[in-house]
């Protein structure tokens, strides 16, 4: 890799906005419709147009429909998608790209279904590449800590600014999203690390961290704990197979100082978790 040197001042961790009021994210879902003139939003358009990652509003409200929901918009028409549909947009991606090794980053940056879709269907992302004829995207198990912070400086040079989450795909980035959870505990404690190391010039000490796992839930883990408890909710019972407007989520049970293991997650459906989020 060629290392780009840039003063350590033009490096400053700017921290992503937590706990951002919920008002405040269903007030930017009511304007970005009222802007766009529809009163219902899939997750692309918000995503082009919003000051917040959809990702934000999903992992808030549970699932996208729930903070369409809220904010007094129709359901998104690719809930009830054809599965066909999906592995078509999945190509059509791979296509424009010109790639067979197609990424799951990749394709949230330019497909139109969510991930919520995509796993709802075809349970990992894995499988969709295979029945779409792609190759699966290439595992680097051996990553380096060092390497990790050197792709952040190459791709913060190439932007002129702090990256995002959504910054890490090629063909600017040669990782994803998932290196830097596994390895910093999280996006955010990699860029502290990255500027730390900047303006250090050594590797940083490995940090205490709070929690042995991630606070996301992968989407594999999260189809485990759907079909574990059996496609219902844990609360009321209710079910999409009894009721289509039912939307399930899975939530933590403990949700601060609770880690993301099987034991501390629970399928709930979104009334029944947002009241426990109203609590």
């Amino acid at each position: 890799m060629i290392q780009i040197h840039s003063p350590a001042a033009d490096f400053i961790h700017t921290p992503q906005k937590r706990n951002i009021p919920r008002d405040q994210l269903i007030d930017d879902l009511k304007q970005v419709a009222t802007r766009l003139g529809v009163q219902t939003l899939s997750q692309a358009d918000y995503r082009k147009h919003s000051q917040f990652n959809p990702l934000t509003l999903t992992t808030r409200f549970g699932n996208w429909n729930a903070a369409l929901k809220l904010a007094g918009l129709k359901p998104s028409r690719h809930f009830r998608v054809n599965p066909n549909s999906v592995l078509t947009d999945v190509r059509r991606v791979a296509k424009k790209l010109k790639t067979k090794h197609l990424l799951l980053a990749q394709y949230l940056a330019h497909g139109k279904f969510s991930p919520t879709l995509i796993y709802r269907h075809y349970q990992t992302w894995s499988n969709l590449l295979a029945l779409a004829g792609l190759a699966p995207s290439t595992y680097q198990p051996r990553t380096t800590d060092l390497a990790l912070l050197q792709n952040l400086e190459t791709l913060w040079n190439h932007l002129g600014h702090q990256p995002t989450c959504l910054n890490l795909i090629p063909p600017h980035s040669k990782f994803g999203l998932t290196p830097y959870q596994r390895r910093f505990g999280g996006y955010q404690n990699a860029l502290a690390a990255f500027v730390q190391w900047k303006k250090s010039n050594q590797m940083p000490a490995p940090g205490k961290r709070r929690h042995k796992t991630t606070r996301s839930i992968n989407w594999r883990l999260r189809y485990q704990i759907l079909q574990r408890d059996h496609f219902k909710c844990q609360s009321c019972g209710q079910s999409p197979a009894t009721d289509p407007n039912v939307r399930l989520q899975v939530d933590h049970k403990k949700p601060r100082g609770g880690e993301t293991v099987p034991a501390n997650l629970q399928t709930l459906c979104d009334q029944c978790n947002i009241g426990k989020c109203n609590l």
